[in-house]
């Protein structure tokens, strides 16, 4: 069976009666990517599909990488030409990366991206209740994004989350959920009901997060560097919509949120109310 099969079934599983699909990737330290001093950006990017949506475009994104001989697709190898891109030219690999961007954009509702540096974190908040790395920092900012996106929508109806398996912030990623289903206010507004699973990279599902968390770190960096050379690329400007949100946590913001965490929240659910009063902290995207 296709990992695009698998991934149908396993919808059928975890949603049986219709709901949502967030996929979630992440970029930590990436040798394609040119670093300015900030080798510790992670960047936690995820695409809500409606189940419907999520089963055709794994189907024909799967069998697109199927004519082309692809096993999966990895921004990383997409854009040094190496791994299963080694030995393509590289207008072949821009052609995979923008059919993949034009199939994001058809059958996604919505994607967030969310870039915080990992030593800013640690020297500033540390772990916190359910908050233990930067990265469930990050996935809690992505999911209060989603969560405003569903109330400006007007959607409702449950909703499963998809990891990839094997990746090194897995541990993380279970004791976040198990944290989140004793939040009501974030389980109840994001449709979540405890469902979740680790997949394999080669699923389809997983290549549009991939994808964006990939072009927003590479963003970042790029931002921070005072004799940058290059502008934005143009496939973050094609892959951006307006409804999406892409955010950085900077230095300032984290100060900021820790001055309040420290003066203002109450010991309970001190962080996430912490949080959700800075809302608006995150820098926010400035494309040029």
């Amino acid at each position: 069976m296709s990992p695009a099969a698998d991934f149908g079934r396993l919808l059928e599983l975890t949603l049986p009666g219709g709901g949502w699909a967030l996929a979630i990737s992440e970029v930590f330290f990436d040798e394609s990517i040119e670093q300015q001093g900030n080798t510790r950006m992670l960047c936690v990017a995820g695409y809500v599909f409606r189940r419907s949506k999520a089963r055709e475009f794994s189907r024909i994104w799967g069998n697109y990488l199927r004519r082309q001989g692809l096993p999966y697709f990895h921004m990383t190898d997409c854009a040094a030409r190496e791994g299963v891109f080694k030995g393509w030219e590289r207008g072949e690999c821009d052609a995979v990366a923008r059919e993949l961007i034009r199939l994001t954009k058809r059958f996604s509702a919505f994607g967030f991206a969310i870039a915080i540096n990992e030593d800013d974190y640690n020297e500033l908040i540390g772990p916190q209740e359910g908050m233990r790395s930067a990265y469930a920092f990050a996935l809690l900012a992505g999911m209060h994004h989603v969560l405003r996106w569903r109330q400006r929508a007007n959607v409702s109806g449950p909703t499963s989350f998809f990891f990839e398996s094997g990746h090194q912030h897995e541990g993380d990623a279970n004791e976040w959920l198990r944290w989140m289903l004793g939040s009501p206010h974030l389980r109840d507004g994001l449709g979540y009901t405890g469902t979740h699973a680790f997949i394999p990279k080669s699923n389809p599902a997983l290549h549009p997060a991939d994808n964006l968390s990939w072009h927003w770190r590479l963003e970042t960096v790029r931002r921070k560097d005072p004799n940058r050379k290059f502008g934005t690329r143009q496939d973050l400007l094609e892959l951006w919509r307006a409804t999406d949100v892409l955010a950085e946590y900077t230095r300032d913001r984290l100060m900021e949120l820790k001055h309040y965490i420290e003066t203002r929240a109450e010991k309970r659910n001190k962080f996430v109310r912490a949080l959700l009063a800075a809302r608006e902290s995150a820098t926010p995207l400035h494309l040029r």
